[in-house]
């Protein structure tokens, strides 16, 4: 993910094409055994079991979310998100109703 105008586009898009690369995914994994690489070819040789069933699972599921909890403020994630995706759950069917109020709500949080 980048800026929609990022000041050097040519210099953001060669770092993240850098940071998705296998060899930066072997660099990275090396620090952190808790996580696997998302590039297919990434290093797995060194996984330890909890790495290599959490491949498996990555590796043959259809759909991926992130930990919303972790990616942004907690009275964010708490208080509009979270309900916000239970809303969602009972009515799938109002989703302009729904962006509309988590947009309203994430200004007063994001000011």
């Amino acid at each position: 993910m980048m800026a929609k105008k990022p000041k050097n586009e040519a210099g953001a898009k060669a770092l993240l094409e850098y940071i998705g690369s296998a060899d930066a995914e072997n660099i990275y994994l090396k620090t952190d055994p808790g996580n696997v690489g998302a590039n297919t070819k990434a290093d797995t040789a060194g996984y330890n079991a909890v790495q290599k069933k959490s491949a498996e699972i990555i590796g043959t599921t259809k759909n991926i979310a992130q930990f919303l909890d972790r990616d942004t403020r907690p009275d964010f994630a708490s208080t509009v998100m979270i309900p916000a995706l239970q809303d969602f759950i009972k009515n799938p069917n109002d989703i302009n109703g729904l962006t509309s109020s988590i947009e309203k709500q994430k200004k007063s949080i994001f000011v």
